[in-house]
Order: C-alpha cells, then structure tokens, then sequence
C-alpha cells in the first residue's frame, strides 16, 4: 500500500462525512465540549450510545438538549429508537428552527451543530417544549 492511496481513501472518507454524518458538540455539564460525528441514519437512542464511548461517559445519558440561540430556552429531544437523526432535526418545529443551526460560519465543509448534555441533578429544560417534535 502506498501512501497515494491512503491519502485517496482518506480524502474519499472526509469527502463523504457531509453526506452521511452530522457533526454535533457536545458540551458536558462541565462546559467542556467535543465533536462527535454521528450517522445520519442512526436513531437518537443510538447517538446517545455513541456519545457515551466516545466521551467516556459512564452513567445514562437520558437527555440531549437543544438550545435556542435567540431566546436560550432549551429542547429536550425525546430518545427513540424508531426515528433516525435526520428524520427528528428535519420534523422540529418552527420553534426549534434556531436550536438547530450550524454553530460555525456557512463557509465550512462540516456542519456543526451544538447538543447539551445536562446534569442529572439541575434539568432547566423548556417543559413546555419537551417535545421537540409538536
């Protein structure tokens, strides 16, 4: 193997990132944050599964939220295992549309979009909004 087709295969992967996954930071109770790309077609339960590895998160995650850039209320995204990603940020309302945009400048390749991980202990979530779907 050459290092040309390592770097074809890898240039491919990158180039297929936007069509498969979206790229969420997620931000811990602690403010501390990190990219996780996740695939399009995975449902929310198994983006959660995904989170959890990838940052190493050892208790339940029963909650992501969404924040509102305009009014800061947050989101709650119902975890579910029958409807993909895609499906749940392409169905949120009017209301949601500010939670769920891009968080870098349109001139990026990647979409990134911003989720929160509460703590257990201190839920501020919009209950009125609970559903994220209505």
């Amino acid at each position: 193997m050459s290092s040309e087709d390592y770097s074809s295969k890898f240039a491919t992967m990158i180039v297929q990132i936007p069509k498969l996954m979206f790229i969420f930071d997620v931000v811990k109770p602690s403010g501390e944050s990190q990219f996780v790309p996740i695939y399009k077609t995975a449902s929310i339960t198994e983006m959660v599964q995904v989170i959890g590895k990838q940052l190493d998160i050892e208790e339940d995650i029963n909650c992501i939220l969404f924040m509102n850039t305009e009014t800061k209320n947050f989101y709650n995204v119902p975890l579910s295992d029958s409807v993909s990603i895609e499906a749940t940020m392409n169905s949120f309302s009017t209301a949601m549309q500010h939670a769920v945009q891009p968080i870098y400048e349109n001139d990026y390749m990647f979409k990134v979009f911003r989720i929160y991980l509460p703590n257990s202990q201190d839920l501020s979530v919009d209950k009125s909004s609970d559903d994220a779907n209505q």
